[in-house]
């Protein structure tokens, strides 16, 4: 009869372990899929729409793993995709179209002629400003050694730091560096296209001027010429 007890004691306290496990391990199944599905959600938008700023910044900043070990994971995880985002944003914003045409702006144009020095340095800055966060994006994407010290500050095992960086590596890769190197290099296509046009109108400042901000040029071969060198920003589209 002892025995017998024994045993139900010893079945009920296996019993007891196993559920405790399959709690675990459901427990955890679940956060790490939450987990998965915020990063995913949260790297779609980068990808698609970069400037729906709100909507991105609201999932950089919310948490949905409260506490534990998970809650460490999707905190750094999303530290590094906020250093991300900004320098990936700036980037965005210094090669937008908008920000180009404004060199050829009425404005611009009566402020920096004859020799457009203000105008050519801009540029200059420009050129270096691409590569800089292009690097510094590529650089944050690529290199381990960035992306590490948001988790290793914790005192996680590795199976915690190995999902961290996996949910880095299998949602931005190759393909996002790839897609951002041909905006950068069209970017500074179309930079060098300004800057042609810039010089052009700097050399021949005696045959054109502005009203209500259009260009018109003395003589019609000057304003083919011009005409030859913006048409340039086409081909790059």
């Amino acid at each position: 009869m002892k025995i017998k007890k024994k045993t139900i004691v010893l079945i009920s306290i296996i019993a007891i372990l196993l559920l405790s496990i399959i709690v675990k391990l459901s427990t955890d199944f679940y956060k790490e899929n939450k987990l998965k599905e915020e990063i995913k959600e949260i790297v779609r938008l980068i990808n698609t729409n970069p400037e729906n700023n709100e909507k991105i910044d609201e999932l950089l900043n919310r948490t949905v793993i409260k506490k534990g070990k998970y809650n460490i994971v999707e905190t750094s995880l999303k530290k590094y995709y906020k250093e991300l985002y900004s320098d990936y944003s700036n980037l965005l914003f210094i090669i937008d179209d908008e920000n180009f045409t404004n060199y050829l702006s009425e404005t611009s144009l009566r402020e920096n002629r004859p020799s457009f020095i203000n105008t050519k340095n801009n540029i200059e800055n420009t050129y270096n400003q691409i590569d800089a966060l292009y690097t510094e994006v590529e650089n944050e994407v690529k290199e381990i050694s960035i992306k590490l010290p948001y988790i290793s500050e914790y005192n996680l095992s590795t199976y915690y730091k190995e999902l961290y960086l996996s949910l880095i590596d299998d949602n931005l890769g190759a393909e996002f560096i790839n897609n951002l190197e041909k905006e950068k290099n069209k970017a500074k296509d179309k930079l060098a296209i300004y800057e042609e046009a810039i010089q052009y109108l700097s050399t021949y400042n005696n045959e054109w001027s502005i009203k209500n901000g259009v260009i018109e040029f003395k003589d019609m071969s000057y304003k083919t010429e011009y005409e030859i060198i913006m048409n340039k920003l086409k081909e790059v589209e």
